[in-house]
């Protein structure tokens, strides 16, 4: 079984990539209850979820036991970046820690049957550096606490990357009108992002 821990640390071989968590940036995550949630015992699977450097979709399910969940607790991980399609997706879809497998069933079945040779050729559960940098994200605010709510876990900072989204909206707008009122709404923009990025 996978656990949260396995996208928490880095085993030895891949330690020397603890230092690039530093160029990681979660700029915002929500979380959902799945369908097997059980409201009256606060048990079952949570959806998490976050996008790292304004690009790569990360999807980290944790099983919530009594409304707390821990390192050792259940986990399951997806991320969009080729770091973890080529080197950990495998080993992870045949570990059952892959989070929404089915999408990968035909490439892991039937195009690339056998496990990665060159990358991950240990065969070592893991994450890469967006994974494990969510997990360090979620580990001291919410981890042990037995006060995981939904309500506290969605970011706040989910309306400051909307207002963000509008404001390169009238960005590109302005660029052929006005550039200087363009330059001021970027300079805003950055300022914006200065306050969501972890």
């Amino acid at each position: 079984m996978v656990r949260l821990e396995n996208f928490y640390n880095y085993p030895g071989i891949f330690a020397d990539r603890l230092k690039k968590l530093h160029n990681v940036d979660i700029l915002f995550f929500s979380a959902e209850k799945m369908d097997d949630y059980d409201e009256q015992t606060n048990t079952g699977w949570v959806h998490l979820q976050a996008i790292a450097n304004r690009k790569y979709n990360i999807d980290l399910l944790i099983k919530i036991e009594n409304n707390n969940f821990n390192l050792k607790s259940p986990a399951k991980a997806n991320c969009s970046c080729p770091s973890f399609e080529y080197e950990f997706a495998w080993i992870l879809y045949h570990r059952d820690g892959l989070a929404f497998p089915t999408m990968y069933w035909y490439q892991f079945n039937v195009m690339y049957p056998s496990p990665p040779k060159k990358r991950n050729k240990h065969h070592v559960i893991a994450g890469c550096k967006h994974i494990v940098k969510f997990a360090h994200v979620i580990h001291p605010r919410y981890l042990g606490n037995g006060n995981f709510r939904l309500d506290v876990v969605t970011d706040p900072r989910l309306q400051i990357q909307v207002e963000i989204a509008m404001l390169n909206r009238q960005v590109i707008k302005m660029y052929g009108r006005n550039p200087s009122e363009a330059m001021r709404l970027q300079r805003k923009i950055q300022s914006l992002y200065a306050k969501i990025a972890y």
